[in-house]
């Protein structure tokens, strides 16, 4: 035999809260591992293009600037 809770006119059963917990779980499962790809994905990104875009500027502003007053020192 099912038992019934009434809630504001609406009929809650237990398989009904099992169900909606359930859903609520896988979803903040889903949401975890949405967070944890956009995370990788992102961190990936930033290392292979970001760092290597700023390495390349610092080291070109580096030896254009530092080559240039080593330059007129020497002369």
């Amino acid at each position: 035999m099912r038992q019934t809770t009434y809630l504001s006119g609406k009929g809650i059963n237990n398989n009904n809260i099992y169900s909606a917990i359930k859903l609520i779980q896988a979803l903040s499962q889903y949401k975890l591992l949405a967070y944890k790809k956009l995370d990788s994905a992102a961190y990936k990104r930033l290392d292979s293009a970001a760092y290597k875009r700023l390495d390349s500027a610092a080291y070109k502003r580096l030896d254009s600037a530092a080559y240039k007053r080593l330059d007129s020192a020497l002369v």
